[in-house]
């Protein structure tokens, strides 16, 4: 029941009140509390090394100890999750904790349940992200090669993170493609995530039949495109030159059901624009302008530039009184474009 009071708290980001309760417990000033047990030390776990630093929490070991607690596989588990998601992580410790977590979890059964119910993969792909936010991709993939070795099934946010640690390699395309086959043969299903990865990788190249082909071989194989694989598909044809395929996608998202963002909007009007389909994309514009509430500082400073380049100042100024209206406060960008065009038109007034 103390337990559930202490989860809550942290939840509700009250970590000085559940500590209190804590501390209370080891004093034994309240009577009306009982002792600790692990299930409290391991819920403080990741709130801990957030608010208050990785050796804080290494210390509810300790207090473990002198409480005579034992503690549980998963206190480890969760300390491998603080290491790793640390800034920047210690990824030395995160091992020795996913070691010993998975040592005590083929010996213990815990007490108790988080809200979320982890396995291993969970832990293992913890421990792979933080070596991809570092750039030490060998690690990462030598984390599969463990996983696979001690019986862990891989996951599609396993390949998910190898594939996004894998977008700025020199054959970024390649090797994610790699990776989608080697889910197929170990028998994990791509999600579209890991179809997205493979869009994007595409799209950056400019091989926009390679990207449809995926998008529809996601069709084929019944998942569902996102707002990430339409966004991807328009910077596809818009890089390729085919921005009248931009319109069209922004017209299918509609009918499947997926609400265009800022993002997409402005990518396709100012791919048209730089096709030199000037009204088309002001007419994008200005259709995502009257939907009220999605615009954003970008899509305006981007039609204020592109109005700058053709010299069509009035038409920027109006832009930027839009943006006004819309609540928004011109930023340095804003004003780095405008002057850049008055330049440009040699408008010194």
């Amino acid at each position: 029941q103390w337990a559930a009071v202490i989860y809550a708290l942290v939840l509700d980001n009250r970590l000085d009140e559940a500590m209190a309760i804590v501390t209370s417990m080891e004093t034994g000033d309240d009577l009306r509390l009982p002792g600790p047990n692990s299930a409290v030390y391991t819920i403080l776990t990741r709130a801990v090394a957030e608010q208050r630093g990785l050796s804080a929490a290494a210390g509810l070991l300790s207090r473990m100890a002198v409480q005579g607690v034992t503690s549980e596989s998963i206190y480890f588990l969760m300390m491998t999750v603080a290491c790793a998601a640390a800034n920047p992580p210690d990824l030395d410790r995160a091992k020795f904790f996913l070691r010993k977590g998975e040592a005590l979890m083929k010996l213990q059964i815990c007490d108790f349940r988080f809200e979320r119910i982890f396995d291993l993969s969970y832990f293992y792909n913890t421990l792979m992200a933080g070596y991809a936010r570092q750039g030490r991709l060998r690690d990462a993939f030598t984390v599969l090669g463990v996983m696979r070795q001690r019986g862990v099934r891989p996951d599609r946010i396993t390949f998910h993170i190898l594939q996004h640690a894998c977008r700025f390699r020199a054959d970024a395309a390649g090797e994610i493609r790699q990776l989608l086959r080697l889910m197929e043969q170990m028998g994990v299903d791509p999600d579209t995530c890991n179809y997205n990865a493979l869009i994007q990788s595409y799209a950056i190249t400019g091989q926009l039949t390679s990207a449809l082909q995926v998008a529809n071989r996601m069709r084929e194989a019944g998942v569902p495109w996102d707002k990430a694989t339409y966004l991807y598909l328009i910077n596809a044809v818009v890089t390729a030159g085919q921005v009248e395929l931009a319109l069209r996608l922004l017209a299918k998202m509609r009918r499947d059901g997926v609400r265009p963002t800022a993002g997409h909007y402005t990518c396709a009007f100012v791919g048209l624009a730089r096709a030199g389909f000037y009204e088309d994309a002001s007419r994008v514009f200005r259709r995502l302008v009257t939907i009220g509430g999605i615009a954003s500082q970008r899509s305006y400073n981007m039609m204020i530039a592109i109005n700058c380049q053709r010299g069509n100042m009035d038409a920027a100024m109006e832009v930027l009184e839009s943006m006004k209206e819309a609540g928004m406060v011109p930023d340095a960008m804003t004003y780095r474009v405008l002057l850049e065009g008055y330049v440009a038109q040699s408008d010194w007034e």
